[in-house]
């Protein structure tokens, strides 16, 4: 994937992991942090309430599929909140890959 990234890019690998380590610090503070989203509807932000709940629970595939929704809320959200865009072009479902990627890495599956 590194080698993919840098010919594509044209960055150093220091630089894209220098943005993934921004991408991840943008979702941890969507996991952390609580209240509604900016705009008229007041949409209270999702990703801490399930990130909670997944810490709470058993160990089993099921737990590992509310962390993955917590991580995409946080990016989802983050985006909504106009704070770094973590996903492109749509801003939107899009953040399900960062979101694993995050997952696999916290969860010890890939280093």
């Amino acid at each position: 994937m590194m080698a993919n990234e840098r010919a594509i890019t044209g960055r150093s690998e220091k630089k894209i992991n220098d943005g993934l380590d921004r991408v991840i610090a943008a979702m941890q503070r969507g996991l952390s942090t609580e209240g509604y989203l900016p705009g008229p509807i007041r949409l209270h932000r999702k990703a801490p309430l399930n990130y909670q709940r997944a810490r709470g629970m058993s160990r089993n595939a099921e737990h590992l599929l509310v962390y993955l929704c917590s991580y995409t809320f946080a990016a989802a959200e983050e985006n909504a909140a106009g704070h770094r865009v973590v996903t492109t072009p749509t801003c939107g479902t899009a953040g399900v890959i960062p979101a694993l990627i995050v997952l696999l890495r916290r969860h010890g599956m890939i280093p």
